[in-house]
């Protein structure tokens, strides 16, 4: 499980990045805004690499290694 927070002034959306490789790979996506101060919670069920990115601005992402 990982826990988002935006520690930031402006509302965030946390997006997984596509996987063209992975069709059948939905990812996560926080469903709307994250706004200041607040939480985004996802529980991975495989191990995996996943990159993810702020939708509202792409330069900020990341990536999480699940063993």
């Amino acid at each position: 499980t990982v826990r988002f927070k935006n520690d930031g002034i402006f509302s965030i959306r946390v997006i997984s990045d596509s996987h063209p490789e992975h069709n059948d790979l939905v990812g996560f996506d926080s469903v709307g805004d994250i706004p200041q101060g607040s939480y985004f919670t996802f529980t991975f069920a495989a191990k995996g690499i996943f990159g993810y990115h702020n939708e509202k601005n792409v330069k900020e992402g990341g990536t999480i290694i699940v063993r």
